[in-house]
């Protein structure tokens, strides 16, 4: 229960209330037979400390959540990945981010990790491979063919809108015609309210 409180704190607030309830967890998470619940702790603190702007706090609790997640063989280990991919890329290392996800993606080939996050996933990977400086034609060819495009298999229309955004600047950058992506995304928009549609127009009007 207070792991649940934790999460919807860490959505809405306050984050103080959430940093003590995380403080006052009970002893027996140390245990074996919890390690699970530890590891969900673990990665709760990791998202307080992002929001609280500590990214280096985050990154160790992140690493202890992938370890503890990784004892049980939890697919959840995944949303780590995702997590610890973003925070290399915000610290400019967008290479190290890139090859870090894709390792990760090749551990699901066995078909273990959530077909929803594991399209988010490919999404993730894709703006994480546009925003590496040091891309290669190959490494977008293989986000390019990897994306997820398909709204019901992202769970949401709205990052069915970003992965056609997604699509159409890849294509860009191989030098291919962007508009049938950018097409599909407005089709995909008309269907959202007004407010998705104005931010994502501009995204839009960048790629053409």
């Amino acid at each position: 229960i207070e792991l649940i409180a934790v999460h919807f704190l860490s959505l809405a607030g306050p984050l103080d209330e959430a940093r003590a309830r995380l403080d006052a967890l009970p002893a027996w998470l140390d245990r074996p037979a919890a390690t699970a619940r530890a590891a969900q702790a673990a990665y709760l603190r990791a998202q307080v400390a992002l929001l609280d702007g500590r990214r280096a706090d985050a990154w160790r609790a992140l690493g202890e959540a992938d370890g503890l997640y990784q004892r049980t063989a939890d697919p959840e280990r995944f949303t780590v990945a995702m997590q610890r991919a973003a925070l290399l890329s915000d610290a400019g290392l967008g290479h190290e981010a890139v090859g870090h996800l894709r390792d990760r993606l090749a551990d699901c080939t066995d078909g273990a990790c959530d077909p929803a996050l594991l399209a988010a996933a490919r999404l993730q990977l894709a703006r994480l491979v546009l925003a590496d400086p040091f891309r290669t034609p190959r490494d977008v060819e293989s986000a390019r063919r990897d994306l997820v495009v398909d709204a019901t298999a992202l769970g949401a229309a709205r990052q069915g809108v970003a992965a056609r955004i997604v699509e159409a600047a890849l294509r860009l950058e191989l030098g291919e015609e962007p508009a049938p992506a950018l097409t599909a995304a407005r089709e995909l928009l008309a269907a959202l309210d007004g407010a998705l549609e104005a931010s994502y127009a501009g995204w839009i009007a960048w790629v053409e």
